[in-house]
């Protein structure tokens, strides 16, 4: 009897490098780090978003790889 593996049609799974952002994110806000940052005195315009919210992304960018 000549038996084969079993296989699926299915993509192999593909793992991300930002896949830790949510439970980051949701640390940040729960130790108040988010609220803190936006207290942060940064001398620029606000148009559509706080000169406060570029900290923030910057930090994402770095835990987002």
């Amino acid at each position: 009897m000549n038996l084969q593996p079993f296989t699926t049609h299915e993509p192999p799974v593909q793992r991300t490098t930002h896949a830790m952002l949510v439970p980051w994110g949701l640390f940040a806000q729960h130790i108040g780090l988010i609220e803190e940052l936006g207290k942060v005195p940064i001398p620029q315009r606000s148009q559509e978003h706080t000169p406060q919210s570029k900290p923030v992304e910057f930090f994402v960018a770095i835990l987002g790889g």
